[in-house]
């Protein structure tokens, strides 16, 4: 985020500030992929289930 919104750093990296649109995005992208992980997991468990002592 300070790379996107700091004027010195903007310069030196080339970058521009986000909108805030831009950033409710970006906060979303985290809860996708992790259901998409929970849900490969989820399948792998059920695929091949592993015997309980």
């Amino acid at each position: 985020m300070l790379i996107t919104e700091v004027p010195i750093l903007q310069t030196v990296f080339h970058t521009a500030p986000l909108s805030w649109d831009e950033y409710l995005y970006l906060c979303c992208i985290p809860f996708v992929i992790l259901a998409i992980e929970e849900l490969r997991k989820f399948i792998w468990r059920h695929r091949f289930p592993t015997e309980l002592v």
